[in-house]
């Protein structure tokens, strides 16, 4: 994660499911801690949608056998405007992850039309795929940093800042001395705890 973003670390997929429902039980005060309009504007679907990710009970099934870990990250935290999302999550199985992203961007594109496959290259770390409307209602880009991360933002420019913290050609979160008091008092890996946000 780059130095300068606002990172949501959660230990287990599961634990990210635990916050995200409790969120909304709660008419997603996660959201209201950046912008008070944030649950009126429909945030989480609007993302949900624009990374072709709806959350499904077959996500949640499938989510534990091939996911270790999450965390979301962006440029600025205007949720309800709009923002350089991007989720990164540490796969127990890189192809099976991979392959179930490539079937949700399947499944958008085909209630969505308008949206269209995209590729590319990123410099250092490979190929990127993707499914982009003009509009970006729908715009999912996909890529694997390292040997199991893999990556899902709605921007190039973010999975550019990601891969260069990752090759070192940019500074990262890990690197800043307020990371790393934080996470020596709140030790990562702590049955108690289910996020860690960093502002």
């Amino acid at each position: 994660v780059p130095a300068d973003q606002h990172p949501l670390f959660f230990r287990t997929f599961s634990d990210m499911m635990t916050v995200f429902d409790e969120a909304t039980l709660r008419a997603t005060p996660l959201l209201r801690m950046f912008e008070a309009r944030a649950e009126s504007a429909k945030s989480k679907e609007k993302y949900e949608l624009q990374l072709c990710m709806p959350a499904t009970e077959l996500s949640r099934l499938l989510g534990p056998q091939l996911i270790e870990s999450v965390a979301f990250t962006s440029s600025d935290p205007f949720l309800r405007t709009g923002t350089d999302l991007a989720i990164l999550y540490k796969a127990k199985s890189v192809n099976g992850l991979v392959a179930a992203l490539a079937l949700r961007r399947a499944q958008t594109a085909v209630s969505h039309p308008q949206a269209k496959p995209v590729k590319g290259r990123i410099s250092g770390n490979g190929e990127y795929v993707g499914l982009v409307s003009k509009d970006r209602s729908i715009c999912s880009y996909t890529a694997t940093l390292g040997s199991d991360v893999v990556v899902v933002t709605n921007s190039l420019a973010q999975l550019r800042k990601l891969s260069a913290a990752h090759r070192g050609k940019k500074p990262s979160l890990a690197s800043l001395d307020e990371y790393r008091f934080f996470r020596q008092r709140y030790l990562l890996g702590s049955t108690e705890e289910k996020a860690f946000l960093m502002v």
